[in-house]
């Protein structure tokens, strides 16, 4: 984007209508998908998101750019909470609820692993053919996307309880959506989650602005290509721990590692030269482990039917703290620059994040209906 002419004000701004085409489609989606096929809905999802990558090859200019955040916006939305609880279902199915904390982790670094060969194959494919190539393999790689989701397998919805046996079949769309939002801010285990969620949300934020981090450090598209290929690669690693630190013993754990990282990415883009990307990869990692451990205790705390619904009013948790991520290092890298931007939002975050997550301790793992 910002070879295409777009500053930071521009750059965050496209960002924020991502996160605010999210945050409004968010929860709606999470209910209809309680109600319908999930795999429809994710097919749906996946041919927005070729959209995406689409109409930006076709028109790399600001009004292309804000169409494509707009599209990706409603993927993600659509995509949110359906996975998680069509993943549940299954395991469900399979007797197997207890383990959604496990294959959760480790799909999700497998994800991250072949996202980091992707970005490092930027560089050559930019090398290649510049930005048509690249462009023209995301989205070649969306529609491959599309044909998995219909290999997905279908299991009925069904719900877990702790103490009291609640009927899966909530009854209406109205009905459905009540539920889950009841749950959603009654529970207070479930509240706590999810506000500790878009706490760290707010420092995962970082990474749509990590390259134009490493490019105000001097490091030039291929580099910054290969640098975004580690960063993701120690996300795979991060995520492939969570399981293990959602359920570690005590309540300090997953506060350390998330403002571990929070203090690693504020540190590297204070100090710059090789502390910035060593910081970010560093940071990030940390991050997102916090982050995937954070859902899996989420799931562990939801009790009620609308399992869909919980999980995306999780995802709206999301679209906020993006919100205020976009906004704050938008702000900050306009005002003092990208890397005195980013570690000034660091530093105000790193108190209150290590609070509020505190406060979310795991819950019991529920179990599955008979």
């Amino acid at each position: 984007m910002r070879e295409h002419g777009l500053g930071p004000g521009q750059f965050a701004g496209a960002l924020l209508l991502w996160s605010l085409t999210g945050f409004v489609l968010e929860v709606p989606s999470g209910a209809l998908a309680d109600r319908v096929d999930r795999r429809r809905l994710l097919l749906v999802s996946g041919v927005l998101y070729v959209g995406t990558f689409a109409v930006w090859l076709t028109s790399p200019n600001l009004p292309g750019f804000l169409a494509g955040f707009v599209l990706w916006g409603a993927s993600t939305a659509l995509e949110s909470g359906t996975f998680e609880a069509l993943l549940h279902d299954e395991l469900t199915a399979r007797g197997a609820a207890g383990g959604y904390g496990r294959v959760r982790s480790r799909s999700e670094a497998v994800a991250v692993t072949v996202m980091a060969l992707a970005v490092a194959a930027a560089g050559p494919l930019y090398d290649a053919g510049g930005y048509a190539l690249a462009g023209g393999v995301s989205v070649g790689m969306a529609v491959v996307h599309c044909g998995c989701v219909m290999l997905l397998p279908g299991a009925p919805q069904t719900t877990r309880v702790v103490d009291a046996e609640v009927d899966p079949s909530v009854g209406s769309y109205p009905a459905t959506l009540r539920a889950g939002l009841s749950e959603a801010f009654g529970n207070v285990t479930v509240r706590r989650v999810l506000t500790a969620y878009a706490m760290v949300i707010v420092v995962v934020g970082v990474d749509e602005f990590v390259p134009n981090l490493l490019r105000d450090n001097g490091n030039g598209t291929k580099t910054i290509a290969y640098l975004l290929a580690v960063m993701v690669a120690a996300q795979a690693v991060g995520t492939a721990a969570a399981d293990r630190l959602a359920h570690a013993p005590g309540r300090w754990p997953v506060p350390t590692v998330s403002t571990a990282g929070v203090a690693a990415v504020g540190l590297g883009a204070l100090a710059g030269g090789v502390a910035l990307p060593v910081g970010v990869v560093v940071g990030y990692g940390f991050a997102t482990a916090a982050m995937t451990a954070l859902d899996i205790r989420l799931q562990d705390a939801i009790v009620g039917p609308s399992r869909a619904t919980v999980t995306s009013v999780g995802g709206l948790a999301n679209e906020v703290g993006s919100l205020a991520s976009f906004g704050a290092f938008g702000w900050a890298a306009a005002a003092y620059g990208w890397r005195p931007g980013a570690a000034l939002v660091c530093l105000v975050v790193l108190a209150p994040l290590a609070v509020v997550v505190a406060r979310a301790r795991p819950a019991p793992r529920a179990k599955a209906l008979p």
